[in-house]
């Protein structure tokens, strides 16, 4: 079978099929090109006289309904641990173990979906900016769950934090955890935000964990990363 590439588009001339077999014969190509954007590629067949022809559909470069619904359900989550803190319906410690059990598989979640991302973009050959955009959604996304997740916890026990005033307006407390956050993920190596309880170091911690290994081993490191999976294959 002759392949020849033109204007990113393959085409797979009029192969020989052995007689008796009619132009209603499926066939089915599995088609791996490296060398073509995955939002390029085109397959044209011609089989005893029947052309058939399918293009890989174009992806958006930002996956929107699926950000959308991560913030939402982070979000909904924020809107609950509050609810349940303002009416007191659990106790302190177990509301605490009930925020660090909810940032820990939060953390998982980032965790693997970053790794499936790094996948996806070793198997499709995904350009390297648009690996960036995505992390950096990713990251953002990040951010703003751990910031909630301090700021249930503030708001839990005003002394979980060295650095945040306890009789401050709640917007003022808010801010200032979306600034701990940040600095956490930033490793800019100096905050005036300190975790006091237990729960509130075991957040900080994990944040401190899930941002160094998305920054230096899937971000600084990319390409090698993408060479390793791809060569795996």
């Amino acid at each position: 079978m002759l392949e020849s590439i033109q204007n990113n588009r393959l085409h797979l001339r009029k192969p020989k099929l052995p007689t008796g077999f009619g132009p209603n014969l499926t066939v089915l190509f599995w088609i791996e090109l490296h060398s073509i954007p995955i939002d390029k590629r085109c397959c044209s067949i011609e089989i005893n006289g029947l052309k058939m022809q399918s293009s890989t559909p174009t992806e958006p470069i930002i996956p929107v309904v699926r950000n959308v619904l991560e913030v939402a359900a982070i979000l909904g989550w924020w809107w609950i641990a509050l609810t349940l803190v303002t009416n007191k319906a659990l106790s302190e410690g177990w509301m605490s173990i009930t925020i660090v059990i909810a940032c820990l598989m939060k953390t998982a979640f980032f965790g693997t979906e970053n790794v499936i991302q790094l996948r996806t973009a070793a198997k499709n050959n995904i350009p390297h900016h648009r690996f960036l955009i995505w992390m950096a959604i990713n990251m953002g996304q990040m951010i703003m769950s751990f910031a909630f997740d301090f700021h249930c916890l503030y708001r839990l026990n005003a002394d979980s934090f060295a650095g945040i005033a306890s009789n401050i307006d709640p917007n003022e407390a808010l801010f200032d955890c979306f600034y701990l956050s940040t600095l956490n993920f930033s490793f800019f190596g100096y905050s005036d935000i300190l975790p006091q309880t237990v729960a509130a170091k075991i957040v900080n911690l994990t944040e401190i964990l899930i941002a160094f290994v998305t920054v230096i081993f899937l971000l600084s490191d990319f390409m090698s990363l993408k060479e390793s999976i791809s060569e795996r294959k």
